[in-house]
């Protein structure tokens, strides 16, 4: 009888360990991501996806700034989710030319919403430190060049329509240097012989410029 109760008191103990261990493991992967959420879906870490994060030459502003990356951004992972909480695939710079920059529709105390290139919205939580939004102005001021078309878009000596045009050189690399309004003050030439000029960066919410952050 006394080995009977042991042995049924022993299965019982070990039918209640396996749960408390099963119930643990799915509490740990609940809270396993960062973000005060629950996973819905999980779909595997990918690669830097072009189709949803790759580099778009933006046409049009919209919200209320750029998404983009700190400096040391090489080989990091940002995670992502999209409205309804469901996982992503992560964003994962492992190229040196890739380069984050979506643009941020708007922000609350947890989350940036972002537009991803297929249209859809997604959120990248604040906790992550690898992402800082740059307002319009900071997003071109920092960036290596901008391209304009000089016909529709003269480069001008002062940035006003009624400026004189200064001669435009499709050999040279045309860098911001400053912002007044709907104007872009850019220059271009050796450090020791530089040129200064206007052109015109934006048409309401429409860009007038095309702008890249490497040679």
């Amino acid at each position: 009888m006394s080995l009977t109760l042991n042995r049924s008191t022993l299965l019982l103990q070990i039918f209640l360990a396996a749960i408390i261990t099963i119930s643990c493991t799915k509490k740990r992967k609940a809270i396993a991501h960062d973000d005060p959420i629950t996973i819905i879906e999980e779909t595997p870490d990918q690669a830097f996806n072009d189709s949803l994060y790759g580099f778009v030459q933006h046409t049009k502003m919209e919200g209320i700034g750029i998404l983009t990356t700190t400096d040391n951004y090489f080989g990091d992972t940002i995670s992502i989710i999209d409205i309804n909480k469901n996982r992503l695939p992560d964003i994962i710079i492992n190229v040196e030319d890739d380069f984050l920059q979506l643009q941020c529709l708007s922000q609350d105390s947890l989350y940036y919403n972002v537009k991803l290139n297929d249209n859809q919205i997604g959120l990248i939580s604040k906790k992550q430190d690898k992402v800082v939004l740059k307002t319009w102005d900071e997003y071109i001021l920092n960036a290596f060049c901008v391209e304009f078309n000089p016909v529709t878009n003269p480069l001008l000596q002062q940035p006003d329509e009624n400026s004189k045009k200064v001669i435009f050189n499709e050999d040279e690399f045309y860098l911001p240097v400053a912002i007044k309004d709907n104007w872009l003050k850019v220059k271009w030439g050796d450090d020791d012989n530089l040129s200064y000029g206007w052109i015109k960066w934006k048409d309401g919410n429409n860009l007038l410029i095309k702008i890249f952050h490497s040679a």
